[in-house]
């Protein structure tokens, strides 16, 4: 598997690494953090301030799933900032606290599979 943070390098890691990089991952301000499982699936998460969205895919060129927060039914824009430098904008009600995003991020590093602690919504 392989841990890619887009403002920074990639990196890969074997067997229990990931979820221990996972665990000490500096989530800051604006970040895109990716794992990435060679047979597939993938974990993107974009970072503003105090909130993370993320998105699942299982295949590349899959159009996946995205979260989405029960608990924040604000449709407030929040600004992120891609590892491109590209901005984009979500409505708050797709984001969780970045404990609940740390979360997923070490479930799916442990598991591979869909994180089971937030929300999702297939992407169409």
């Amino acid at each position: 598997m392989h841990l890619l943070l887009l403002d920074q390098s990639e990196r890969a890691f074997e067997g229990e690494e990931l979820p221990r990089a996972v665990a000490s991952l500096v989530l800051t301000d604006h970040r895109e953090v990716w794992v990435v499982r060679e047979e597939g699936p993938a974990l993107a998460c974009l970072i503003s301030g105090e909130v993370g969205l993320l998105v699942f895919l299982r295949f590349q060129e899959d159009h996946g799933f995205h979260t989405v927060n029960p608990a924040e039914p604000s449709d407030r824009p929040i600004d992120f900032l891609r590892g491109n430098g590209q901005r984009d904008t979500y409505p708050a009600h797709k984001t969780y606290p970045l404990a609940v995003v740390r979360e997923a991020l070490r479930e799916f590093a442990a598991s591979g599979t869909r994180p089971t602690n937030v929300n999702w919504v297939e992407s169409l």
